[in-house]
Order: C-alpha cells, then sequence, then structure tokens
C-alpha cells in the first residue's frame, strides 16, 4: 500500500516476476501503475507491505534504496529517455556498465553487447543528443541492461515510437528476455503488450482488477469496461 496524504495510490497490489518471463502491466491514466512500478525500483517505499527479490544463492533480500535495488538486479528505464546528451552512446551505456565494475575494459565489453542486443552498435560513436526519439528509447534500455539486471522494469518504452521502430522494439525486448532476464513492461501500445507478454496484470483504482494470459485478460468483461472499452471488444468482433 502507498498513501500520498488522503490519496490511497495502491492497495494491496500483488505482484509476482517469475525467471525467463515477460509480465505487461496495464490499466487506465491513474490506476497506480506508475506508484507500483516506483516502489518496485526503491524509488518509493510502500507504506505497507514489501517488495522481495531471490538472490541467486536462493536467499531473498529486501533493498530499500534505488542503488540497492540496482546492485541487486533490478534495472529500468524511464519514461522520459535523459541521456547524457554530449557523451556517446558507447560512453552513456559503460556508464550502466560501471555499476560493477571499475575496469574501463570490461565496461567496454559489456557495452558492447548490450549495443548489440539493443541495436546500437552502428551508432555507438555518435553523441547521443544525435540519436532518434526510439535510438534515445533504446538507449535507455541499454544503459539499464547494462547494470546486469535479473529483473528488467521497462517504463513505456515504445511511447511516441513510428511503427517500424515499435517492431525494433518488440524483437528487442524478446532478445532481452531471451538471454534470461525477466521483464516487467508498462505499456499502452495494446498491440506490443499482447504480442510480448507471457501474462498480463490489470491495474484499476490502485488494485489489482485481474491477472492471466493475455487472451484470457483482454476478454475479461471487467477489464473492458475498465479499460479496453467497447470499442475493443467490438473491433475484436469485426
Amino acid at each position: 500500500m502507498k498513501r500520498f496524504g488522503g490519496l490511497i495510490a495502491t492497495n494491496d497490489v500483488s505482484i509476482t516476476l517469475h525467471a525467463g518471463e515477460i509480465l505487461g502491466v496495464i490499466g487506465p491514466n491513474g490506476a497506480g501503475k506508475t506508484t507500483v512500478f516506483n516502489q518496485l525500483s526503491g524509488f518509493i517505499r510502500p507504506d505497507e507491505g514489501v517488495v522481495k527479490l531471490r538472490m541467486l544463492d536462493g536467499s531473498w533480500a529486501q533493498p530499500s534504496t534505488p542503488n540497492a535495488f540496482a546492485l541487486s538486479g533490478v534495472g529500468r528505464t524511464f519514461q522520459i529517455a535523459q541521456p547524457f546528451s554530449g557523451l556517446s552512446v558507447l560512453e552513456n551505456i559503460m556508464l550502466g556498465a560501471f555499476m560493477h565494475t571499475r575496469e574501463r575494459e570490461e565496461a567496454e565489453a559489456i557495452a558492447r553487447e548490450v549495443a548489440h542486443t539493443t541495436e546500437l552498435s552502428s551508432l555507438l560513436d555518435v553523441e547521443a543528443r544525435s540519436l532518434t526519439v526510439g535510438g534515445m528509447k533504446r538507449l535507455e534500455v541499454a544503459r539499464a541492461l547494462a547494470t546486469r539486471p535479473r529483473a528488467l522494469l521497462l517504463d513505456e518504452v515504445m511511447a511516441g515510437l513510428n511503427p517500424s521502430d515499435i517492431v525494433r522494439s518488440i524483437e528487442m525486448v524478446k532478445r532481452i528476455r531471451n538471454t534470461g532476464v525477466a521483464v516487467l513492461m508498462i505499456e499502452h501500445m495494446m498491440q506490443a503488450t499482447l504480442a510480448l507478454s507471457d501474462r498480463i496484470v490489470v491495474i484499476n483504482a490502485g488494485k489489482t482488477l485481474t491477472e492471466g494470459n493475455p487472451s484470457d485478460v483482454v476478454n475479461d468483461p471487467k477489464v473492458i469496461e475498465a479499460y479496453l472499452g467497447t470499442g475493443y471488444r467490438d473491433a475484436q468482433a469485426a
């Protein structure tokens, strides 16, 4: 649970992210998705409840700060990409790699590997300020991925992209999942969410409305009423 003054932003939302899956989180504006996202990455501390991470040795950690979450294996992106504009793409990605190493050679090797995954290899020497919107979004993902997360939280990485960049982003997320990283994504692009998600959680009015596989969720009358609208149902039936 998280309160902001008299407003209860989230109330008993329970989310489990499994290794090797893509989990989509959807819901109408103001549903509490961003608050949940920020709690899962340590940027907001819940007033009640905890966030637990299973470590490689099987123990459970309860980090309490963004840095502790990152060190424990949680990476995240932000809705608005904010690269270090005067640095090159390579240097920006290396900043994430320095989370776990102080060796420049190792950081650069990690950055180049991540650049391949995010289709940035041909742009490594380009200043970040020169990237397209799609390039900046992929750079945001690359910098988070360079921290070597076991769980990656993606916050609307496809917002504002053109159709070709959306296709590239979908393939990028699949490649990330195929490396063994668990992915949780908040995305208003329903086609992308349906194409990518193994499971979907729907949040409405600060609570979990339902969860399940994509086809069941989008045909749930409660979800159609709260989020998708009857137009979506009619379009599916057409």
